[in-house]
């Protein structure tokens, strides 16, 4: 490396993270790309990944859809000692009950930080995975939450819904993103 003069990053994987998420690629790389389709980063097995032409690369709230105000029910002492990051994201969102909202389901939050592997694309960590019911309590529902803060953008091979499609028992799973925009927070669908 000190041939080719570059600097060794201290956490490798996070160079992907980067790329996948909060930067663009560089120029020289976008330079390859025909005019009406972008690069996307895709899991190809354990600490493996490949290069995807694809129309969409990331997902954004899509202005001029129908914006529901709803009133904060973070309790006081949450959003008092709260941190700017993923994890407080999705708090708000628990303490809220958006998924129930904005899936009318009753859904409770079943487990954070599930990590599992998917065949062909490798290791993946769902923030948040709920389940619940339908009004009539006959469906079970599972819904994926991924917690995207103010730079990190969505990705629409988002590993969530590679883990629904995959996993058996939540082959019904609602892969979600969640992210802030400005004073709100957003729900977006994958």
């Amino acid at each position: 490396m000190r041939k080719l003069q570059i600097q060794v990053p201290k956490n490798l994987g996070d160079v992907i993270y980067t790329f996948r998420y909060r930067k663009d690629l560089p120029k020289s790389i976008i330079a390859t790309q025909p005019a009406n389709r972008g690069w996307l980063i895709l899991g190809d097995g354990d600490a493996r990944y490949r290069f995807r032409l694809n129309k969409l690369t990331h997902i954004r709230p899509t202005n001029g859809l129908l914006v529901r105000k709803i009133p904060d029910a973070t309790p006081e002492i949450i959003t008092r000692y709260a941190l700017t990051d993923e994890q407080a994201l999705l708090a708000k969102v628990r303490y809220n009950r958006l998924i129930d909202i904005f899936l009318g389901i009753t859904a409770s939050s079943l487990q954070n930080h599930l990590r599992t592997k998917i065949p062909n694309y490798g290791q993946i960590e769902i923030d948040e995975l709920y389940v619940g019911l339908d009004s009539r309590g006959r469906i079970h529902r599972a819904c994926s939450s991924e917690g995207r803060y103010r730079r990190a953008r969505c990705d629409p091979d988002y590993p969530g819904s590679n883990f629904c499609q995959t996993e058996k028992k939540y082959r019904d799973c609602i892969p979600r993103a969640v992210q802030p925009n400005s004073s709100q927070t957003v729900l977006l669908p994958f």
